[in-house]
């Protein structure tokens, strides 16, 4: 129960080369990547890392504090609540901000429906 990650394209470490440590490393395992503090629009801090195959997913340390945050702290979801992406667009996000402060230190915020396809067009 609330083990979550946010999904990062791959494409992500390969146009934004050492956004994350993750993209410096030769490996295609994140098992070795470092970890960092990632601030949360409450201002509480939460560790966090590039995770799985490929770096594809953001983890926090414990797996279960990052979900536990966005579905029950911010959306107020009731447990077994499956989150779809009609959902998201009825709530009015879609996808979150990652902000580099420094190779340690990054600020998490959600972002509006239609903020990742305009970032996808964008940069992609």
């Amino acid at each position: 129960m609330d083990e979550v990650y946010i999904p990062i394209p791959s494409w992500i470490h390969q146009k934004f080369k050492g956004f994350f440590k993750y993209s410096l490393l030769e490996e295609k395992s994140a098992k070795n990547s470092p970890p960092f503090e990632v601030e949360l629009p409450n201002k509480n801090l939460m560790t966090c890392k590039v995770a799985q195959d490929n770096g594809k997913g953001l983890m926090s340390n414990p797996n279960k504090e990052l979900g536990k945050w966005i579905l029950r702290d911010v959306l107020n979801l009731k447990s077994g609540t499956i989150v779809t992406k009609d959902l998201l667009d009825e709530i009015g996000i879609d996808s979150v901000i990652l902000t580099k402060i420094n190779n340690d230190k990054y600020k998490l915020d959600f972002a509006k429906s239609g903020t990742y396809e305009k970032f996808y067009k964008d940069y992609r």
